[in-house]
């Protein structure tokens, strides 16, 4: 079984990015982030996670995003 705790992980993460960019529908800040990451359907959780981390450490963190 996966790791359950990683759904708040993950979830915290976008919550952050969203707090910091209110404006953006969830649709597009999740576009921006795989755009970011040339993301695609098959990658695993902790991949997904790492990235989201990578993100929000580059754009909220920096404040590039505001």
């Amino acid at each position: 079984m996966r790791d359950i705790d990683r759904i708040d992980r993950i979830l915290n993460l976008i919550r952050g990015l969203w707090l910091k960019n209110p404006d953006l529908r969830l649709g597009q800040l999740l576009y921006n982030y795989a755009k970011f990451n040339d993301a695609d359907y098959n990658r695993e959780d902790e991949v997904i996670e790492a990235y989201l981390k990578q993100y929000y450490d580059r754009y909220v963190s920096n404040k590039f995003l505001r």
